[in-house]
């Protein structure tokens, strides 16, 4: 289906895809220009909010910055900007068009730009997602670069915009992953709905059988080892639950996951379980600050214990932790400031730098 037919479709379906990183990999794949929008700014409410992004290319569309006719358009802006190789900057709602007004805000700002498949920015950002890093994109629609960032950032604001003339930024964290160590049904339907919900999801089952659960985009381990657990090298977007119902074994779980740089860490079982967990960890040399990481019963409290409940409750718990909203990150003010101060976005890491084209020139990048 064409970007043309999805803006007058029936059903939205582009907006089932809320991180548009998979959208870009397969455009440069295919060696398509892209254009992506980005929402750095709104007032009022908003259904989506600041850092919603859209991305299309002749022949798709992925993401949501508003839904309805607000998508309609912008589909329809974005190949506009994909004809002209120029960015735009739009107002929906609150001074945009008359025609097109936002129910249940004042109005979102949104970036337009445009990608070829070659741009250095783009394959920064792909091969970040690809090593699991946090980094942080800069755009003035012409000229882009992507840093890495330090820290977790859960806490932090996920875009907005600085300087004059205006920069946006759009951090863009390693992708949730969940980890579960257990196999019964709620489990099972935890593993299930948070791979629809985006979240890349590792079963493991010690000495389970050879074949996998009929779960689509499942990554499934025969293994529940405190090695195991070292080796996934769990991060700050990365929750690891215990739930194999055996006491020493979810110890040893949860002993490995401590150890690690996890952003959420949960047991599955009653409430009177824990104590006893909770003694064992601490013989192994725990401290109460330490346990304390730990979520136990695992899941935000919803008055039903059904499978779909708990594993409801669970992934609903997961995404909580592992998100959160803020302030700027100075880091950002700071790559902000040097770029305008010497035209030269520094971005060793990625082996390219952004060189601020003169006026009436292209962006331009080296090596």
């Amino acid at each position: 289906m064409s970007a043309l037919e999805i803006a007058t479709a029936d059903w939205p379906l582009h907006g089932l895809e809320d991180d548009v990183r998979d959208f870009l990999a397969k455009a440069v794949e295919n060696q398509e220009k892209v254009a992506l929008a980005t929402v750095y700014s709104t007032s009022g409410s908003a259904m989506r909010g600041i850092g919603a992004q859209m991305a299309l290319t002749e022949h798709g569309v992925a993401g949501s910055v508003a839904g309805g006719c607000i998508d309609a358009d912008l589909i329809h802006r974005g190949l506009e900007a994909l004809e002209s190789g120029k960015p735009l900057w739009l107002t929906y709602g609150e001074g945009g068009p008359a025609d097109l007004q936002l129910p249940c805000g004042k109005s979102i700002e949104v970036l337009v730009e445009t990608l070829p498949s070659s741009d250095p920015a783009l394959h920064a950002l792909l091969e970040a997602r690809h090593n699991r890093e946090h980094v942080v994109w800069m755009s003035d629609g012409y000229c882009r670069s992507c840093h890495r960032l330090e820290g977790d950032g859960r806490s932090r604001a996920l875009a907005g915009v600085i300087g004059s003339p205006s920069f946006i930024w759009r951090r863009h964290p390693p992708r949730h992953r969940l980890v579960v160590c257990g196999h019964d049904s709620s489990m099972l339907i935890l593993c299930r709905t948070a791979i629809l919900f985006g979240v890349e999801t590792v079963l493991l089952r010690p000495v389970g059988p050879e074949t996998p659960p009929p779960i689509g985009g499942l990554h499934y381990i025969r293994s529940c080892s405190s090695d195991t657990i070292a080796h996934l090298r769990p991060d700050p977007w990365t929750s690891v639950i215990a739930a194999t119902h055996d006491s020493d074994r979810d110890a040893t779980i949860l002993s490995a996951a401590l150890l690690t740089d996890a952003g959420h860490i949960g047991l599955l079982g009653s409430r009177s379980r824990w104590p006893r967990l909770e003694k064992m960890l601490h013989d192994r040399g725990f401290s109460a600050a330490q346990t304390a990481r730990i979520r136990a019963p695992v899941g935000l409290p919803l008055g039903c214990k059904t499978p779909h409940a708990i594993a409801t409750s669970t992934l609903a718990e997961v995404v909580k932790d592992l998100s959160g909203q803020g302030e700027d990150l100075p880091e950002i003010m700071a790559l902000q400031d040097a770029e305008n101060r010497s035209g030269i976005g520094a971005v060793g890491d990625f082996g390219f730098r952004r060189v601020k084209p003169k006026e009436g020139v292209a962006a331009a990048y080296s090596y």
